[in-house]
């Protein structure tokens, strides 16, 4: 990941005085179309557009893939300049917005595609695939999550890179009301094969990730979330005596150990469960 300058940025005036509050924006090169930075290498916090500076310095700016247009102003919105292009990660490969726009385009050059969200930028859903060498021609232009693969238009197949599991960038909306089973489902699945981790960020602000099918895991697995208040999954099914999550659906494939932490679980039902550990 590319840093925009090094630690503690600060910017002086024509009178060689530091610009508190100075305003840093960031678009798309050539453009008036604001493009991401981030707060933390892994690109998982994007940054406020502007980066405003506190008394003094900038806080961490790390950039995406592509080239930028950057602005500086003063606090009072004075324009300092404006620099175009300014390359971002270089090895950050082709950025898209959303993970479906790669769905519809020709890959077969690219190692590393990088996304700003699932469906749209700023859903949560940023995520990173790498080129595997495979072309499927019969996946062209479809996902397959659950084994964290997505393929371009042609077919290329690129795998899931980042450390941990997102839910949000593999469909999961967490407001409340949009069915997150088959989200939620493909991280547990993925997870298992892969052995990563799922991280369940915080839902939309007082709501909930809600699933009508219960979830399943059938191995090693580690479920994290950011408070059972703000991670927390609604389990809508109606069928009696069914759970919202079963843990071991088949006992011989269960391994040494499944975590869960951060995360709570709500049943809407009387009839309906919470958790089924089975051995």
């Amino acid at each position: 990941m590319s840093r925009f300058f090094n630690p503690r940025l600060f910017f002086v005036d024509a009178d060689s005085v530091i610009m508190a509050g100075a305003k840093l924006y960031f678009y798309e090169s050539g453009t008036s179309t604001p493009k991401n930075t981030y707060s933390d290498i892994n690109r998982t916090t994007p940054n406020a557009n502007p980066v405003v500076a506190n008394t003094i310095y900038f806080g961490d700016i790390f950039l995406e893939g592509g080239d930028y247009k950057v602005v500086l102003k003063s606090a009072d919105d004075v324009q300092s300049f404006s620099v175009d292009p300014v390359k971002g990660d270089q090895s950050a490969g082709i950025h898209f917005e959303t993970l479906t726009q790669v769905l519809t385009s020709d890959l077969s050059s690219e190692s590393i595609v990088t996304v700003s969200g699932y469906a749209a930028v700023g859903d949560g859903g940023l995520s990173e695939w790498y080129a595997t060498g495979t072309t499927i021609a019969g996946s062209a232009g479809t996902f397959d999550l659950a084994s964290g693969f997505v393929y371009d238009l042609n077919g290329a197949q690129f795998k899931h890179a980042n450390a941990a599991i997102n839910v949000r960038a593999f469909g999961a909306k967490g407001d409340g009301s949009t069915d997150d089973s088959t989200a939620l489902q493909s991280a547990l699945t993925f997870a298992a094969s892969s052995g990563k981790p799922v991280d369940f960020v915080a839902a939309d602000t007082g709501q909930n990730y809600t699933h009508a099918t219960g979830l399943t895991i059938s191995s090693s697995v580690a479920m994290r979330g950011s408070g059972s208040s703000t991670s927390l999954l609604k389990y809508t099914g109606t069928t009696a005596s069914t759970y919202a999550l079963t843990v071991g659906a088949s006992p011989t494939s269960v391994s040494d150990y499944i975590r869960i932490s951060g995360i709570g679980i709500n049943v809407v039902e009387d009839d309906t469960r919470g958790i089924l550990i089975q051995t």
